[in-house]
């Protein structure tokens, strides 16, 4: 039995619009599958940088709304930290999460802001299966942000997954 507590912070500044949760769920991993989304704004400093904190703040807002438009029923997000996001899809094998990724990813580059309609935003996600090898949530989460950080450093805007890189190496 694999058991993973899965923190889902919440910021009611930035995320008024996700449901209220617990601050804690526990997921019990024993035979069916679940996979852990990190995801990251791409170039959000230059949002900051380029248009205001109110700007960044509205970002942050929109994709909280964004992800949870577009997770499934028994899927869990929060925000992070920062400009990243955290999702667990449960009951969920590689294909189905990385599905929810894509749906992401596609959506947000669709995404405009009324009143900064000129920005555009892009995301970086990784994904990670949960393994028996993964004894806590640090590992888990240490995989998917491995993944992360491959997306970002393949281009951006894109989704990297562990289950298809152990594939081909």
């Amino acid at each position: 039995f694999f058991f993973l507590f899965f923190f889902v912070y919440l910021s009611p500044r930035h995320l008024p619009s996700f449901p209220t949760r617990r601050s804690s769920d526990l997921f019990h991993v024993g035979g069916q599958p679940a996979c852990l989304l990190m995801i990251d704004v791409d170039h959000f400093k230059q949002v900051n940088d380029t248009y205001g904190h109110t700007a960044g703040d509205e970002v942050i807002r929109a994709v909280g709304q964004l992800i949870r438009d577009c997770i499934r029923i028994e899927d869990s997000a929060g925000r992070y930290g920062g400009d990243e996001f955290a999702v667990l899809c449960g009951n969920s094998g590689p294909q189905g999460a990385r599905a929810v990724a894509e749906r992401i990813r596609t959506q947000l580059l669709d995404l405009r802001l009324p009143h900064y309609p000129e920005l555009r935003l892009s995301s970086s996600i990784g994904l990670a299966a949960a393994e028996p090898a993964f004894h806590n949530l640090q590992a888990w989460m240490k995989a998917a942000d491995a993944e992360l950080y491959a997306a970002k450093h393949q281009g951006r805007n894109q989704v990297a997954d562990r289950a298809l890189t152990t594939a081909i190496s």
